[in-house]
């Protein structure tokens, strides 16, 4: 049957809300304990506010330290309400909507910025509708124990302002944010964040202060974030001021920007088993000082058609991390490069991956960041910018990394790329005490390792050894200086 135009568009729209509905309806059996807000005049038509009856009594059952329930089928449109410390459980088997008019969320959790005491040990699960334009969907404020399981987030708009699924901001500790599924806006949107731990630090963990790190002043920690499943949006998992996190088994989908993000001397994180696919830039980052956190066992693909080449790096570590550990990643991206280390970078280990498809080159570490590229450089970042604070990014030298038994195997088709990539680049910091071995390169034309200094002295004492391409003979690194030679 041919339908009408308008008919086919109204088609369309019927066949999205029902299998939202249907995914409500399916997520979890509905548990009638705690108190229905119902009984305190919540209508749930999604025209009526029910602001005043559902936070009355979530005020009732905090003070019987129960649980609060929104029966299913309905929708309940609400400004903000907020959960109280005290409060078991909020959960709502239909969907909860926001109006669009708080500034701080739709379902927020109660803490010392809001001159209350933070949550602890509350479960929330929602359904959750942004799309008349809400900022924050779920936002808590030191909150400790909670679970936040089974959310269903989504409606996320387009707009100049940074939006988020859900955000625990600083001092919110040992939480679990597990099996949420967030659907957010595609491209061109600049700004969106599935799940967000911000933590408190120092600006750019003072990175620009001569690159002396400093740790966290008020950290989230001991956060689990793990079997969710967000697409879209700008990051999936953003994470500052983090310390001893995991982040796992997640599935990131179509990213614009970055799947999962730590900076500001987020430390001692683990993040591993997730499936990162069609990110816009990278797949993993550590910025800003990160230590000690692990890279382990995961994902990373693009989608041809839909990534064009030349991006960042499936995995970044840059300005200051240190202490890493990145191990047995399985890379095939069209990024620039497939691990890449740069700036103030040091102690970091890149130990057993495998990496395909990379634009210019597999794996890389660089000194510095200059505004224009020197032109024999021509592995090196080619999108650099102005530092963020003062007039230079790196201060210190980057040394003491290794990259150690990963399998380096094909570029981009038709790419003159290098395997592995050192380089010194500007005059003002080394590129030095690095170490390169067994490692192995499967490629048809047997690219070796590439070096390039910009200044004469500028690559100091690294060690390259047995690397060898796929039929065992060893390969020796080129040395290219460039105009300071």
């Amino acid at each position: 049957m041919k339908y009408p135009q308008y008919m086919k568009k109204n088609l369309t729209l019927f066949l999205f809300f029902a299998l939202i509905l249907i995914y409500v309806q399916s997520s979890s059996a509905q548990d009638t304990s705690g108190l229905n807000v119902k009984a305190f005049g919540a209508v749930g038509d999604g025209v009526t506010d029910d602001t005043k009856s559902i936070q009355t009594a979530i005020d009732q059952a905090t003070a019987a330290h129960s649980g609060v329930y929104l029966p299913q089928g309905g929708t309940y449109l609400v400004s903000q309400v907020k959960i109280k410390n005290g409060l078991k459980s909020f959960v709502c088997y239909g969907i909860l909507k926001g109006t669009g008019k708080s500034p701080i969320g739709i379902l927020v959790l109660d803490g010392a910025y809001l001159n209350g005491t933070p949550v602890d040990g509350c479960f929330v699960r929602v359904n959750l509708d942004l799309s008349n334009g809400d900022i924050f969907g779920i936002h808590a404020y030191g909150c400790t124990n909670c679970t936040f399981e089974g959310n269903y987030i989504f409606g996320f708009t387009n707009s100049n302002v940074e939006k988020f699924g859900i955000l625990l901001e600083k001092n919110s500790n040992y939480n679990k944010l597990i099996n949420n599924k967030m659907v957010g806006f595609e491209r061109p949107i600049k700004p969106g964040v599935g799940i967000g731990i911000f933590g408190a630090s120092e600006p750019y963990a003072g990175f620009f202060n001569n690159g002396n790190i400093v740790p966290p002043t008020e950290p989230c920690i001991g956060n689990i974030v793990e079997k969710n499943n967000i697409s879209l949006g700008r990051y999936a998992v953003d994470m500052l001021a983090c310390i001893g996190s995991i982040v796992k088994d997640n599935y990131c989908f179509k990213q614009h920007h970055r799947s999962i993000y730590l900076a500001n001397a987020s430390n001692k994180c683990v993040i591993s088993n997730n499936t990162c696919i069609g990110f816009g830039s990278s797949g993993v980052v550590l910025d800003y000082g990160c230590f000690n956190d692990t890279i382990a066992n995961n994902t990373f693909k693009q989608i041809l058609g839909y990534n064009p080449p030349g991006a960042e790096a499936a995995i970044n570590i840059y300005t200051g991390a240190h202490s890493n550990y990145i191990y047995k990643n399985s890379i095939e991206t069209y990024t620039n490069y497939g691990i890449y280390m740069a700036v103030n970078v040091t102690d970091n280990v890149a130990d057993g991956n495998t990496i395909s498809g990379y634009y210019m080159a597999g794996i890389a570490i660089e000194s510095d960041w200059t505004k224009k590229r020197p032109p024999l450089a021509k592995y090196s970042r080619p999108n650099y910018g102005d530092p963020l604070i003062g007039d230079k990014w790196a201060s210190k030298d980057s040394e003491n990394n290794t990259i150690i038994n990963n399998t380096i195997g094909e570029p981009y088709p038709g790419r003159d790329a290098a395997s592995i990539y050192v380089a010194q680049i500007g005059t003002g910091s080394k590129t030095q005490n690095n170490t390169i071995k067994n490692n192995v390169i499967v490629r048809n034309d047997k690219n070796a390792p590439y070096l390039y200094e910009d200044k004469k002295g500028g690559l100091k004492a690294n060690k390259i050894s047995k690397t060898k391409d796929g039929d065992g003979n060893s390969l020796h690194e080129s040395l290219v200086r460039g105009a300071n030679k």
